[in-house]
């Protein structure tokens, strides 16, 4: 129903609820609807409404990105790409955190000194704080490697990228390094309670510079091994896939990403020392038998045209991955940074870094506006 009858002589601009959906349109970058928002006091309005701003990350659906937090051997730093910088110093006791993931707007610490984590929405300035499970209390048996956030979408926040932390899952991924067991437990911030703990046989821990990566109802982290553990947040299966047999031979699990490929299905990416990645993807076949299949193998120095990288030796490794577009941050002779898009093969070039001193990028989307979050 029209908020606002309007004369039909009237001019375009002066319809409100054609204006609307006309800033509805606007790309749903940082300064989009700042900008707009200058124009004059009525659009300013408009764009304030809480319904409007609803409509519009509804609209888009997947949340721009702003850039990537940099784990840092003490702490994290932030890159903005566009426009947007979180405050770092409303992190207490940065320095002796560790960032382990990056979901849905929200950032996540491990503070293994408290025994807690950190659920952090730098947008909203809204932060948590969760203890570990109790029956962690006092364990020298087992180790908290990493853990993922992943937040609930409802009807007044429509889209995942909207988390004000009001109703998140943890998922705790350890291992207990003498039994050969990998263990995850979830929490729930509705009832504020550790689910059940669910373990599976794994001799190796899981790799910590590789976060969790949704695909479709599971997660799967990669483990030192190359192998992935995979969860199934629906039927709570915990299970560990074997990497190809004819990946690349002589490469360690730095080389390795899992991937969230372009029909929501499993797929791993596998460079080599000589600038070359495999892609594979897991396929059921007639007998329900799900291999590893060869996609397609990318010489990864024929792809890239750039001033640097004449300059490059062989020298490459993943930095971080973003699962909603499926680009992998690539990092090449531990200084030149570079997004690869795995399905345009697009290359784009995003800095350089001389004081390299961080091992992992998580990229960050959210929705946000210069005047403050809505």
């Amino acid at each position: 129903m029209s908020r606002r009858s309007s004369p039909a002589s009237a001019p375009p601009l002066d319809d409100e609820d054609l204006l609307e959906e006309i800033l509805l349109r606007l790309p749903p970058k940082p300064s989009s609807l700042h900008r707009a928002s200058l124009v004059c006091k009525r659009w300013r309005g408009i764009l304030a409404d809480r319904r409007f701003v609803q409509r519009f990350r509804k609209h888009h659906r997947k949340p721009p990105l702003l850039g990537y937090f940099d784990r840092k051997y003490e702490g994290a730093g932030f890159t903005g790409m566009s426009g947007f910088t979180p405050s770092m110093s409303s992190i207490p006791r940065l320095r002796h955190l560790n960032l382990v993931d990056c979901h849905h707007g929200v950032a996540l610490f491990l503070d293994d000194a408290l025994g807690e984590i950190l659920v952090w929405n730098p947008i909203a300035g809204v932060q948590r704080h969760v203890a570990f499970p109790p029956w962690l209390n006092n364990r020298c048996d087992c180790v908290v490697e990493t853990a993922t956030v992943l937040c609930s979408a409802s009807a007044e926040l429509p889209v995942h990228g909207d988390c004000h932390l009001s109703a998140f899952t943890l998922v705790l991924v350890g291992d207990y390094p003498n039994q050969a067991k990998a263990f995850t437990c979830l929490y729930e911030s509705k009832s504020d309670t550790w689910g059940k703990v669910i373990t599976t046989a794994s001799r190796y821990a899981v790799y910590m510079d590789r976060p969790g990566v949704l695909v479709g109802n599971t997660l799967c982290w990669l483990l030192y091994s190359a192998d992935l553990l995979q969860f199934d947040l629906g039927n709570q299966k915990f299970v560990v896939i074997e990497k190809p047999a004819d990946a690349y031979a002589h490469v360690n699990c730095w080389y390795f990403q899992p991937l969230r490929r372009e029909d929501g299905g499993l797929g791993l990416a596998v460079c080599s020392k000589n600038l070359s990645m495999q892609l594979w993807a897991r396929k059921s076949n007639c007998d329900d038998i799900v291999p590893w299949v060869l996609e397609k193998t990318i010489q990864l120095d024929d792809q890239i045209s750039h001033p640097l990288f004449p300059s490059l030796t062989r020298s490459v490794g993943m930095m971080g991955y973003d699962e909603n577009t499926n680009v992998i941050f690539l990092c090449f002779e531990n200084r030149h940074h570079f997004m690869l898009h795995l399905d345009s093969m697009q290359f784009r070039y995003i800095g350089t870094k001389t004081n390299w001193d961080y091992k992992m990028c998580y990229p960050y989307r959210s929705f946000y506006t210069e005047e403050g979050p809505q």
